[in-house]
């Protein structure tokens, strides 16, 4: 999407409002489903585009739902523990500007355990 916002606008608010929400809800209730089909189901609740036609889609890292609208993890992808998808990051090089970008896990890509994935990565089929 590469859309670029001051890190004072309204929809950071608000998506720091919803950053808490979610960190506390993961914290108490969904962390302990990480790596099964459940926390997958989450992913979808949340707004990750997630291809669940097969089930074969494995995400182990609560780490994937920093921006949940901004993920799409297609049909075998996986995410290891611990990993991170960061759908946006902070410029303070630029007056503050926050920078957001789509992340695609495609058809079988693999991020490994404790791996950053930054705004605007795209996993090619079968890549790691």
């Amino acid at each position: 999407k590469g859309e670029e916002v001051s890190i004072w606008s309204k929809s950071i608010i608000l998506d720091s409002t919803w950053q808490a929400i979610r960190t506390l809800t993961g914290d108490y209730f969904m962390e302990m489903t990480c790596g099964s089909f459940m926390f997958v189901k989450w992913m979808k609740v949340m707004g990750v585009d997630v291809d669940m036609d097969d089930g074969d889609v494995y995400v182990d890292s609560m780490g994937a739902l920093l921006n949940p609208e901004m993920v799409k993890i297609e049909r075998g992808g996986c995410v290891g523990k611990e990993a991170l998808l960061f759908g946006h990051i902070y410029e303070g090089d630029e007056g503050g500007m926050v920078k957001f970008g789509e992340i695609k896990v495609c058809e079988d890509g693999f991020v490994g355990s404790r791996a950053m994935v930054m705004p605007g990565v795209r996993l090619e089929n079968g890549a790691n």
